[in-house]
């Protein structure tokens, strides 16, 4: 079973031949799962997860470094290093199962540009209960207990320079927003990046929080035909579904 990742050939081990579940997650990306034609469609504007990986590659071609938060099974990180020798990525989940079944596809396929990591993203440094699922942790309060991190902390201890951002973790974008904030006002990395406005009550943050965030930072936000989302509350008010793709870049 093997899949190409932008130019990258990857072997996939038996922790994704035995799982539909994964596999399933690893195909979303790569096909088309909605028919509708139509760019100023909703899904197509903020929910195509092809279009969202189709952008992603045409938006990081000169990039160098990748910090993917929220990787599950790398998708966004073994596209971004595709068949380059010289790109970095540093890919963070809290799921065991995540950690492990890409930890399988790094060694499996001698990828050594890919650094790979088993925490929570927020902005505290320190360990924390959590609520684990069979496909991602989740850091809300539960009978887990796993290390939580700041993005802030791991550039400054790891000497990293991101020039990409990928994020999708489930509502807790502003909590590692806010532990990024030295990182993203010093790179100034384009973002790409899931919010989740029905579970960020969750983290006792709101719509307006995120708003809020990109505006202090100075950053301009566009849908995934790349055009300018300059009523970006309104939208994340208008979200039905359980998640909103964007790409944050700054001014």
């Amino acid at each position: 079973m093997k899949r190409n990742y932008n130019g990258l050939e990857i072997e996939f081990g038996s922790l994704v031949k035995i799982n539909e579940k994964i596999q399933r997650n690893i195909e979303s990306h790569f096909t088309l799962q909605n028919t509708d034609k139509d760019p100023t469609s909703w899904y197509n504007k903020f929910n195509c997860e092809y279009k969202e990986l189709n952008n992603f590659i045409n938006l990081t071609k000169n990039k160098n470094t990748l910090l993917d938060i929220g990787c599950q099974f790398g998708s966004f990180s073994l596209t971004f290093i595709g068949n380059s020798t010289t790109k970095q990525s540093f890919a963070f989940d809290g799921g065991d199962t995540p950690y492990l079944t890409l930890s399988q596809i790094k060694i499996l396929n001698q990828i050594n540009n890919l650094h790979i990591f088993n925490f929570l993203i927020g902005n505290q440094n320190k360990k924390i209960h959590c609520h684990s699922e069979e496909l991602q942790a989740l850091a809300i309060n539960g009978p887990d207990v796993k290390h939580m991190f700041s993005i802030d902390m791991l550039c400054n201890i790891y000497n990293i320079t991101p020039d990409v951002i990928k994020m999708d973790i489930e509502g807790a974008e502003i909590n590692a927003l806010l532990g990024a904030r030295e990182t993203l006002i010093k790179s100034k990395p384009i973002i790409f990046i899931e919010i989740h406005p029905k579970f960020l009550p969750q983290y006792q943050n709101t719509i307006n929080d995120v708003v809020s965030f990109v505006n202090d930072i100075d950053y301009k936000v566009l849908d995934l035909n790349q055009q300018e989302v300059t009523n970006y509350l309104e939208v994340l008010q208008q979200e039905k579904t359980d998640s909103n793709r964007t790409i944050w870049i700054p001014k």
